[in-house]
């Protein structure tokens, strides 16, 4: 796999199997936040939370210990 130098919500979401609602509720709990937030536009939208290739591998990790039943709370610990 090529690193980029930084990801989508939707394509982290779709190489960690994480639900993008799972990143929205980590980002907004500061459990997990992005490097590049999600902001508003001037048309009234939203961008995309961007996340550097260390935090893909951190929620690759943090996915693969979730698919082995730990919950966000032992995580967190």
């Amino acid at each position: 796999m090529k690193l980029k130098k930084l990801y989508s919500s939707r394509e982290v979401a779709q190489l960690t199997g994480l639900t993008a609602r799972q990143l929205q509720w980590w980002a907004q709990s500061r459990f997990f936040p992005s490097t590049v937030p999600s902001h508003k536009t001037e048309a009234g939208g939203f961008t995309e939370r961007r996340y550097t290739p260390i935090e893909l591998f951190e929620l690759l990790v943090l996915a693969d210990l979730r698919h082995r039943g730990f919950s966000v709370p032992q995580l967190h610990a």
